[in-house]
């Protein structure tokens, strides 16, 4: 990831997401500038445990992080059930994963 100029995670189990606040801030000080973050955060939507609309709000506090830090940043929020399918994670196969 070091001269990656793009990065994409996919948080199988996203919470709320503060998990990423720190890596957000960490690559806001990379030599060379930040690269593109994209977040994308599965929420189970049958599990105990699910968000239901809170994925919304997961992505807005993680996009005014990246904004404070000057990162570039896009969430992607995906409420699944069952087997995940790689076209609901709206993967844009140039960029890295994580």
């Amino acid at each position: 990831m070091e001269n990656e100029n793009r990065i994409h995670v996919i948080d199988f189990q996203i919470a709320q997401g503060s998990q990423w606040v720190s890596f957000i801030q960490a690559l806001s000080r990379r030599p060379g500038g930040a690269p593109y973050i994209r977040i994308t955060g599965i929420d189970d939507a049958q599990s105990a445990h699910a968000r239901g609309g809170g994925l919304d709000l997961v992505g807005q506090r993680l996009a005014q992080v990246a904004k404070s830090c000057g990162v570039p940043f896009e969430f992607h929020g995906a409420a699944m059930s069952g087997d995940v399918q790689l076209e609901n994670l709206q993967v844009r196969h140039e960029r890295h994963w994580l």
